[in-house]
C-alpha cells in the first residue's frame, strides 16, 4: 500500500510539471509576441496627412527630441484622473516635448464615481492649459471604472459639468475622447459644439458627428519611446489644423 500511495504520488507530481511546464512556456511566449507587435508610425507619415500620437507614464521613457525627427505632428500627454491623479511622466513629457518644438496638449480620463467639478479642479490645479499648443481633452470611456452603477445621463451630465469648468476658466472648447461604444452610449447626441476624438481600431469612424481625431492604432512604434504609444490622424488640411491650434 506504501509503494502504490508513493507512485501515484510521484505520477501526480510529474504530471503537475509537465502541464504547468507547458504553460509557463505558452505565457512567456505570449509574453513576448505582446512586446514585439507594433505598427511604425512611418507607415502614416505622408506629405498630406497629420499625424501624432498621445502617450502616459505607461509608454515609459521617451526621447522627445528623436520623436521630433521623424515628422510627429503633434502630441497629447495624459495629465490628470479623477479627483486626485496626476500622471508621474506628465510634467517631464511636457516640458521635454515642448522643449522639442512639438505642438502639445494635456488629456483627463474621466472617473465616474467622481464629479465633473472635482475632476476639472484637478485638472486646472496640475495642467496650465494656456501654456499648451493644443485644446484640453476629456477621455470618457467604460474601461477601466470602478462604478457602473450610474446611468448614461448622470455620467453625461457630469462630463458636462466637467467641460463647463474648464471652457469657463481657460475660454478654450474641450475635446473629447472616446471609443465608439462610449461614443454612443455618452456622448451622441449631446455634446454637439466639442470636437471629437474617436477611437476606432484599424477601421475608419462611423459615427454620426463629424470627428477631429481619429485614434488608428494603439500599438504604435516610434523611436525614441521606449514602451508603445497611440497613433492618431487629424481630419483636415494644414488650413483646418491651423484654425483647431487656435482654438
Amino acid at each position: 500500500m506504501y509503494r502504490v500511495g508513493f507512485l501515484a504520488v510521484l505520477l501526480l507530481f510529474i504530471g503537475s510539471f509537465c502541464v504547468n511546464g507547458k504553460h509557463s512556456k505558452k505565457h512567456r511566449h505570449i509574453r513576448a509576441n505582446h512586446r514585439t507587435v507594433g505598427v511604425d508610425i512611418s507607415r502614416y507619415m505622408t506629405s498630406d496627412q497629420i499625424v501624432g500620437i498621445d502617450v502616459s507614464k505607461h509608454t515609459g521613457i521617451i526621447n522627445w527630441d528623436i520623436i521630433k525627427r521623424q515628422g510627429v505632428d503633434f502630441a497629447y500627454i495624459k495629465s490628470t484622473e479623477g479627483a486626485d491623479y496626476l500622471d508621474p511622466r506628465y510634467l517631464y513629457n511636457i516640458k521635454e516635448a515642448k522643449e522639442a518644438g512639438i505642438p502639445v496638449g494635456a488629456y483627463h480620463f474621466f472617473r465616474f464615481h467622481r464629479t465633473g467639478k472635482e475632476q476639472a479642479d484637478n485638472f486646472l490645479s496640475q495642467v496650465n492649459v494656456r501654456e499648451l499648443d493644443l485644446p484640453p481633452v476629456v477621455d470618457v470611456e467604460d474601461w477601466g471604472q470602478y462604478n457602473f452603477s450610474k446611468n448614461t445621463g448622470v455620467v453625461s451630465a457630469e462630463v458636462q459639468s466637467f467641460i463647463n469648468n474648464i471652457e469657463s476658466k481657460t475660454n478654450r472648447r474641450v475635446v473629447i475622447y472616446a471609443d465608439k461604444n462610449s461614443y454612443r452610449k455618452y456622448i451622441e447626441g449631446r455634446f454637439r459644439n466639442n470636437p471629437i476624438w474617436i477611437c476606432s481600431i484599424g477601421t475608419p469612424p462611423q459615427i454620426s458627428q463629424k470627428w477631429t481625431l481619429w485614434q488608428k492604432s494603439q500599438r504604435g512604434k516610434c523611436s525614441g519611446a521606449s514602451g508603445i504609444v497611440d497613433i492618431n490622424l487629424f481630419n483636415g488640411d494644414t488650413k483646418d489644423w491651423k484654425e483647431f491650434l487656435q482654438n
